[in-house]
C-alpha cells in the first residue's frame, strides 16, 4: 500500500510539473509580440513590412477618325487587364465600353459610341503586340503600354 501511495504522489507531481511546463510555454507562446510583455527583446517577434512597389501602365485609344486619347502612368492592380483599364478610364470619362462575352473572354464592340461594324472592329496590343487573348485575360505588368485601335478589316 505504501508503494502504491508513493507511486500516485510521483504521477501527481509529475503530472503538475508538465501541466505548469506547458502553461508557462502556452502564456509565453500568445504574449510573444505584445510589448512590455515579454522577458527579454530576444522573444519578440520581429516584423518588417515591405511596401508593395506601386506598378504603372500607359493607355492609348486611337478612334479611327483622328482622335487618340492617351493616359500615361495610369496605376495597375495585381489582377488589372488590359480590359478593366480601358472600362475603368473610359468610365472616369463618362465614355461608354460594350461588350458582348464569349468563351473565349470578352470582346468589345464599343468604345464612346463608335461601334464595331463589317467594316472595322476595336483590336488592342500591349508593348507593340497584337492581343494573342481576350482583353479580359491579359493581365497587366509594370510598363505596359495598352493600346486600343478601331481597326479596319482587311
Amino acid at each position: 500500500m505504501k508503494y502504491y501511495l508513493s507511486k500516485i504522489k510521483f504521477l501527481v507531481l509529475a503530472s503538475l510539473i508538465l501541466l505548469t511546463g506547458f502553461l508557462f510555454t502556452w502564456f509565453k507562446f500568445i504574449n510573444v509580440g505584445k510589448p512590455g510583455q515579454n522577458e527579454s527583446s530576444e522573444n519578440q517577434l520581429a516584423t518588417t513590412t515591405t511596401p508593395k512597389q506601386k506598378s504603372f501602365a500607359s493607355l492609348s485609344v486611337d478612334f479611327g477618325n483622328g482622335k487618340i486619347t492617351s493616359y500615361e502612368a495610369v496605376e495597375i492592380n495585381t489582377n488589372d487587364t488590359a480590359y478593366s483599364q480601358l472600362v475603368k478610364k473610359m468610365n472616369e470619362t463618362g465614355s461608354l465600353v460594350v461588350t458582348k462575352k464569349y468563351n473565349q473572354g470578352i470582346m468589345v464592340e464599343s468604345i464612346d459610341n463608335i461601334s464595331a461594324s463589317s467594316s472595322y472592329f476595336w483590336s488592342y496590343s500591349v508593348n507593340g503586340q497584337s492581343g494573342s487573348v481576350a482583353a479580359d485575360k491579359y493581365i497587366l505588368k509594370d510598363k505596359d503600354l495598352v493600346e486600343w485601335k478601331y481597326t479596319p478589316i482587311q
